[in-house]
């Protein structure tokens, strides 16, 4: 480079400096010197109009997933005798590369137990996730609940596959996606009672602020899971939202209730749903969700006449003052 300190050209001293990435050189503009023909561009090229775009298309930075990806997770030399042009490595290099990987291993044995937990914890969290089709705020939260249990040592004497599944339950409550007991308990091989017990000992030790579960929580994808309209979906909605304000839901399992709203709102909109099919997915007996279509037929003044009970259109339904359907 023939840049002087204040980056003046060398040859007539002009400071307009010219740089044209796509041949990579840099050229005086005044006498037309070329002063670098070996620039390279540091600006993105790629264009971001919000903070997903950004995470999405960026590809250099510190990992995003600071909960995995701890500074305190050593990096363990690979086993392979090649470099990094996959050419072979020379028989003293190999001899090296042994005693290092030996002492990396016996290092990381007795010095970062954290980092061993955490990385078996990963791969119980990566495929209960994939299992569940769980999305990243769920998993981040679960990571991060079995973190501080394990820096508070809550969870010396149990498994780690039996906390990482009970921290994962506990952040499916907290981000309001349900996921229940049996499902995972199924995909597991954790009794349902066992993984109640860790996460009842999560919830007391770390003092967990679980919200209470609401029946429009399960609509989406119980009705997604039969194949509903989204015009059903949404009737369901307004039909749990006006149970819950006439306090209809004390008491009552929530998703037996949005199961029962989903069978009453198939009705009138005539796009009828069996209680087995109900049953099928939400795992609810028919015979609760009858009751539970009678409540909210009866309490919320839902009524048929003949023509409906036949058609199960939603102009046949009578609307009362209070609860227009």
């Amino acid at each position: 480079m023939n840049l002087s300190k204040n980056n003046c050209c060398s040859e007539c001293g002009s400071s307009n400096i010219v740089s044209t990435y796509s041949r990579g050189e840099e050229a005086c503009g005044n006498c037309g010197l070329v002063i670098n023909h070996n620039i390279i561009e540091t600006n993105q090229e790629w264009r971001a109009f919000n903070k997903k775009q950004i995470e999405e298309k960026s590809h250099t930075g510190p990992p995003q997933n600071n909960i995995f990806n701890e500074n305190n997770l050593s990096t363990l030399i690979g086993l392979g005798n090649y470099d990094f042009s996959r050419n072979p490595l020379s028989l003293y290099q190999r001899k090296k590369f042994f005693h290092l990987r030996e002492f990396n291993n016996v290092w990381y044995s007795y010095n970062s137990p954290l980092g061993k937990k955490l990385e078996k914890a990963e791969k119980e969290f990566k495929l209960i996730s994939s299992q569940l089709e769980l999305p990243k705020n769920v998993v981040l939260t679960a990571a991060s609940i079995y973190k501080k249990a394990l820096n508070r040592e809550i969870v010396r004497g149990y498994s780690i596959k039996k906390v990482s599944l009970a921290s994962i339950y506990a952040a499916t409550r907290i981000r309001r996606f349900p996921r229940t007991l049996d499902e995972i308990a199924s995909k597991t091989g954790i009794t349902k009672i066992g993984l109640g017990r860790m996460y009842r000992v999560l919830v007391n030790e770390l003092g967990l602020s679980i919200p209470i579960a609401r029946p429009q929580d399960y609509v989406l994808r119980y009705g997604t899971e039969l194949n509903l309209p989204m015009i059903v979906q949404k009737k369901a909605f307004e039909i749990l939202d006006d149970a819950v304000n006439k306090k209809i839901h004390f008491g009552k399992d929530p998703i037996g209730l949005a199961g029962s709203a989903l069978y009453l709102a198939a009705k009138i909109m005539g796009s009828n749903k069996t209680q087995d099919q109900i049953y099928d997915v939400t795992r609810i007996t028919p015979t609760t969700i009858r009751n539970r279509y009678k409540d909210l037929v009866e309490k919320l003044g839902i009524k048929f006449n003949n023509e409906s009970r036949r058609n199960n259109s939603l102009e046949d339904v009578i609307e009362t003052p209070v609860v227009k359907y």
